[in-house]
């Protein structure tokens, strides 16, 4: 919360991982991340996806940002429907979502990676570049299996953190 303020030195962006879809997606968001912004993407980036198969409709799972679950974004999804659904997810454990571990992946390699950016320009590139070299199909493939098992760690912990 608060990320999408307008800071000198950060760059804004979205990124979806997706286990019927194995190229992971990332976006630079230019202006200010609200539900326009957000129905946007879904409309020009999530939407033409369910054309490739239209046998059911992308699952779209995300956290409890309000942006996501605007009154805006709702009516868009229910618009919808027939291409893309929101499944439910737990409200406080975003991060155990597999874009979590993609970026948690991404901060250790520019931390190890010594990565240093002089401009908004060169710090988008440097993101790209790393979430690019992070999201293979492999590793996508592989944090979207360990979805049940990290769901089941907090049934069994009572909801705790895992």
């Amino acid at each position: 919360f608060g990320s999408e303020r307008e800071v000198h030195n950060t760059v804004l962006v979205w990124g979806c991982v997706s286990s019927s879809h194995p190229k992971a997606l990332l976006l630079r968001v230019n202006e200010k991340f609200n539900s326009a912004t957000y129905k946007e993407i879904l409309q020009k980036h999530i939407l033409p996806l369910s054309d490739k198969d239209q046998s059911q409709p992308i699952g779209l799972v995300h956290d409890w940002f309000p942006v996501h679950r605007s009154k805006a974004v709702m009516e868009f999804a229910k618009g919808n429907k027939e291409k893309m659904t929101f499944l439910d997810w737990p409200k406080y454990f975003g991060d155990v979502m597999p874009v979590e571990d993609v970026w948690f992946k991404m901060m250790n390699n520019f931390s190890r990676g010594n990565v240093k950016v002089f401009n908004q320009n060169n710090l988008w590139e440097q993101i790209s570049l790393s979430w690019n070299n992070v999201c293979t199909e492999e590793f996508v493939t592989e944090l979207i299996k360990t979805i049940p098992c990290k769901l089941e760690k907090i049934i069994q912990t009572s909801c705790s953190y895992i």
